[in-house]
């Protein structure tokens, strides 16, 4: 019963968090950040929500994707080669970004997977499919080319997880570029782009054993957080987008170290997700 009312809040908490707006042939999802700012159309905000709306209906998805795809879109509204944070930091006023900092390589990758729920969803029609993957296959590109340079030994960067601060070769956040760049290489096969696909697979293919390599603890039996430090570990929660979109990038025997090391650090009231906080999150 703990479990299903902690399920039955955070679906309140992800509805209740957005306002409907555009009309019946072209509706549109606006959200605002509610826990930790005013912020609107938080990329890292809607990206942890998705899986209810992918359970329930991915359309809130492509609806929520909308506003942000107006402004990366537009010549002259964010001319950057990652995606954007926010579409403006006092809600509903959406006047472009307004977040202090940016968070390139989380950003990016959120993109790319909240596309690929989208598009790779048993219910979401071929065609479209196809469509949506074209449409937009010039700014995923670029995005995916930032994430070739970037995401393997990213600098200091800022996650999600902000409060934190910026972390530098962070294990976590490097996988979560590499699997964005897996999705990518599907959603260039999608479009047809043969080229691109087969250049994204290579490069994860090779990157992974680079990631393993620099993450794994001198002892063998967990990731660390960062490249560059003996010791700690973060959560590498982001690996359920290889689960949830079949990408097959991550090693059976890492999960299995992984969830095997998490469990030895319970404490009473759960597991903290970082070394450095003794405290979990949930999304905003």
């Amino acid at each position: 019963q703990d479990y299903a009312d902690i399920v039955a809040l955070s679906l309140r908490q992800a509805f209740g968090a957005n306002e409907w707006s555009g009309n019946t042939t072209h509706p549109l999802l606006y959200n605002k950040e509610i826990s930790s700012g005013a912020f609107m159309q938080t990329v890292d905000v809607i990206y942890p929500a998705v899986p209810i709306f992918y359970y329930l209906n991915p359309r809130y998805i492509e609806w929520q994707l909308e506003p942000l795809w107006y402004f990366m879109e537009t010549p002259g509204l964010w001319e950057e080669d990652f995606a954007m944070h926010d579409i403006g930091d006092l809600f509903p006023n959406a006047l472009g970004q307004g977040y202090g900092g940016d968070m390139p390589v989380e950003e990016s990758a959120n993109m790319l997977f909240m596309v690929g729920n989208l598009v790779f969803h048993p219910t979401f029609p071929f065609s479209e499919a196809v469509a949506y993957a074209t449409k937009h296959f010039n700014t995923m590109a670029k995005w995916a080319n930032y994430l070739y340079h970037n995401c393997l030994y990213p600098v200091n960067q800022l996650t999600t997880d902000d409060f934190i601060g910026h972390t530098q070769l962070n294990s976590g956040l490097a996988l979560k570029g590499i699997l964005a760049m897996k999705t990518f290489a599907r959603l260039a096969q999608l479009a047809g782009n043969v080229n691109a696909t087969n250049f994204y697979n290579a490069a994860v293919d090779s990157y992974m054993q680079t990631w393993y390599e620099e993450s794994l603890h001198a002892d063998g039996d967990h990731l660390k957080m960062e490249y560059n430090v003996t010791n700690g570990y973060q959560f590498k929660y982001n690996a359920f987008q290889d689960r949830l979109m079949n990408l097959g990038v991550v090693p059976t025997n890492v999960y299995a170290m992984e969830a095997a090391y998490y469990l030895r650090q319970e404490e009473t009231y759960g597991i903290p997700f970082v070394n450095i906080r003794d405290y979990t999150k949930s999304g905003n």
